[in-house]
């Protein structure tokens, strides 16, 4: 999922820098780096660190190049990245109904950060950014149901 979700920032990054929207490119530059950082401290396995960082080096340009060939199909690509990123833990809450490792206060600034993406999206009227965000909140609306019905009261 963070080896997606940072891959997925240079595809959104690569998108915005062809459309000169400068301000979320520099967002998903700083969130490329956040997200190698995180990953970095959340895989303490270094073959898994390892394999992460080769799937990001890999991903990362070849995704670039495709934007830079096809530049309208950036935002489509970074919304697809996102989707696949988010998947894993989807499934894994609705198939084991398992909600550790879910920080409640996570939820709500996810929600909070694809509310603000979706209505810059609305502004720019750009569909990738819509129907990302509108899949990635009913994705977290899953998570969240599942979370509130299965979590153990401490």
């Amino acid at each position: 999922t963070q080896t997606l979700n940072t891959a997925g920032t240079v595809a959104w990054a690569t998108y915005f820098a062809i459309n000169q929207l400068w301000f979320p490119f520099s967002t998903n530059v700083t969130m490329f780096f956040l997200g190698a950082a995180t990953l970095a401290y959340t895989l303490s396995d270094k073959k898994k660190f390892a394999r992460g960082v080769v799937a990001i080096l890999i991903i990362a340009p070849a995704t670039s190049f495709m934007l830079v060939k096809y530049p309208a199909a950036g935002g489509w690509i970074g919304m697809i990245y996102n989707l696949l990123a988010g998947l894993p833990w989807l499934i894994r809450v609705i198939r084991r109904k398992k909600v550790s490792g879910i920080s409640e206060r996570g939820m709500f600034f996810a929600y909070g950060a694809m509310l603000s993406v979706l209505s810059y999206g609305l502004i720019i009227h750009s569909w990738p950014l819509i129907i990302g965000c509108a899949t990635g909140l009913i994705q977290q609306s899953i998570i969240a149901t599942y979370y509130y019905r299965h979590r153990h009261h401490d």
